[in-house]
């Protein structure tokens, strides 16, 4: 698909269905904010607000998981903490959009990093299919009989 199909559905036939990527994790982490703000228990935990959760995970990630491990009573792989550790990611990983040097460039380098292993998965999947199909290629053109017809 080149770039311009892909513009075609966002801009055009897929519209009102398609975001462009960063506009959905950002509505996504936006709505975890406002959910998370909503839970007072958990507010408590981190200074009354959500920028405390994002503050204790970024400068004292340590403290971070105690604190999440205790308000869910020692059970740190419930699925709210899943949540809250996916919206820090997120948070943390585009925090360069707002400040170049955000964490001493280190919010840009996590977000690049990111993108290269995003770009090395998708290569080596796009590899192992190509050799797939060479090796399926490979089996027909053997299967084909070689050398003239028989003659009749």
């Amino acid at each position: 698909m080149s770039c311009d199909a892909v513009d075609r559905m966002l801009y055009d036939t897929h519209k009102r269905v398609l975001m462009n990527p960063m506009e959905a994790i950002a509505n996504l982490a936006n709505e975890k904010t406002e959910e998370m703000a909503c839970n007072d228990d958990l507010m408590d935990q981190f200074q009354g607000n959500t920028h405390g959760i994002y503050e204790m995970a970024v400068d004292a990630p340590d403290k971070f998981v105690a604190t999440l491990t205790a308000y869910m009573n020692g059970d740190y792989e419930y699925e709210s903490i899943a949540a809250v550790r996916s919206w820090v990611t997120l948070a943390y990983m585009n925090q360069w959009r707002n400040d170049l040097n955000a964490h001493n460039g280190r919010s840009k380098e996590f977000y690049r990093m990111w993108l290269q292993s995003e770009l090395k998965s998708l290569q080596a999947v796009e590899a192992q299919a190509a050799a797939v199909r060479e090796a399926q290629a490979a089996a027909v053109r053997e299967a084909e009989p070689s050398g003239p017809p028989p003659a009749s």
